[in-house]
């Protein structure tokens, strides 16, 4: 499905923003390294400020997860109109208000943490869920849901891969926390909706 392939996309992006930004990082922090070696061997070391080595991670991961955020709440939102399913419908209402407040915070650390206004979405840019949202609008009823769980459990998949990397590599407490949860509450998501997959659908009669 082309949501699908647009989030592996996303996720390559990230990938070589986030090995950049690491490259980045590591060529800072080696004049430092140097520099450090000149002093006396009893000259306590300078506090680093939490976050500082691992600011470009940081930043580029919370750009390109609000990004991915917004997908997810779009496709929510045609899942609000489109499902038959109360139970379906009721966890993207689920998805839209966790998000939502997730993309919030995030766009409040980079402005505290980075000084980094945030960035409002452009309307009439082309992004990477444009082609799948197409798609998703096309539909209706039982062809939707059958659609929108395959594209949300992928795009969950994503989410959850890329927190967990970040629980390795950022910082800051509160954006630990964050990942942490977002893996935790998307884990769990994409097994409901995989249970539902195996309840309302038989293979091959997905798509009727």
């Amino acid at each position: 499905m082309t949501t699908h392939r647009a989030a592996r996309g996303l996720t390559l992006r990230m990938k070589q923003a986030l090995a950049s930004a690491s490259a980045i990082a590591v060529v800072v922090a080696l004049p430092v390294a140097f520099a450090g070696c000149s002093e006396k061997e009893d000259a306590p070391a300078a506090a680093r400020p939490p976050g500082e080595s691992a600011g470009p991670y940081e930043v580029q991961f919370m750009r390109s997860m609000i990004e991915h955020h917004r997908g997810a709440v779009m496709m929510a939102g045609l899942c609000l109109d489109r499902a038959e399913h109360a139970a379906l419908r009721d966890l993207c209402g689920e998805i839209i208000t966790a998000q939502e407040r997730e993309i919030a915070s995030m766009q409040g650390w980079l402005e505290a943490w980075y000084g980094m206004e945030p960035e409002e979405p452009d309307e009439h840019a082309t992004t990477p869920h444009a082609h799948g949202m197409a798609e998703l609008s096309s539909l209706q009823g039982r062809q939707f849901e059958a659609a929108f769980l395959e594209e949300m459990i992928g795009h969950h998949a994503t989410a959850v891969e890329d927190a967990s990397e970040c629980q390795r590599v950022a910082v800051h407490p509160e954006m630990l926390s964050l990942c942490g949860n977002i893996g935790t509450s998307q884990r769990q998501e994409i097994a409901r909706m995989e249970s539902w997959q195996g309840q309302w659908f038989r293979a091959g009669e997905t798509r009727r």
